[in-house]
C-alpha cells in the first residue's frame, strides 16, 4: 500500500493548502481596502470578502468566479509558497472578476474560453521567479467597455 499513502498526502498536502486559503477569509487585514456601498459611505473590505461573502456570491456566475480564484490561490502557493501572496491575489482576483464586469449572465462555457485564452495557469506553470508571474499583463481589461448579454 506504497501507493495509496503517497496518493494521502498529495490530498493531505493539497487540503492544507485549501485550508490556508479558507483562513485568509477571517483575515480582516489581508487585502484590506475601502469601498463606496450604495449610500456613498467609505466600507472596509477585503478581496476575499467581496469574492465570497459579497450578497450575490449564491448565483453561479459568481461561484465560478470564486472557484477560479481559489484554484489559481493553490497553484500559486504550490509554485511559490506565500510570499507574494497578497500582490498575486490582488491580480488573480482582476484577472478572474473582470468575466462579471463584462458579461451579465456568467456561463461556465465563457470562463472556460477566457481560461483557455488567457491562461494565467500556465503563466504560473511555466514561470521560473514570481515576478513572471506578478508582471503578467491582464489583457482583458482595456476590452471591458463592451458589455455583453
Amino acid at each position: 500500500m506504497i501507493n495509496g499513502r503517497r496518493f494521502f498526502e498529495y490530498v493531505d498536502y493539497y487540503q492544507n493548502i485549501k485550508d490556508y486559503i479558507l483562513e485568509l477569509t477571517s483575515n480582516k487585514n489581508f487585502t484590506q481596502y475601502q469601498l463606496l456601498d450604495e449610500k456613498n459611505q467609505l466600507v472596509p473590505t477585503n478581496l476575499i470578502t467581496l469574492l465570497f461573502k459579497n450578497s450575490k456570491s449564491y448565483r453561479d456566475g459568481e461561484q465560478f468566479i470564486a472557484n477560479l480564484f481559489g484554484c489559481l490561490m493553490m497553484c500559486f502557493i504550490d509554485k511559490f509558497g506565500t510570499s507574494d501572496l497578497e500582490e498575486f491575489a490582488e491580480k488573480a482576483f482582476v484577472w478572474a472578476f473582470c468575466l462579471r464586469f463584462k458579461y451579465s449572465q456568467l456561463k461556465f462555457i465563457s470562463l472556460d474560453n477566457y481560461v483557455l485564452r488567457y491562461n494565467l495557469f500556465i503563466t504560473i506553470k511555466e514561470a521560473i521567479y514570481v515576478e513572471e508571474v506578478l508582471n503578467y499583463p491582464i489583457k482583458m481589461l482595456p476590452n471591458l467597455c463592451t458589455r455583453q448579454k
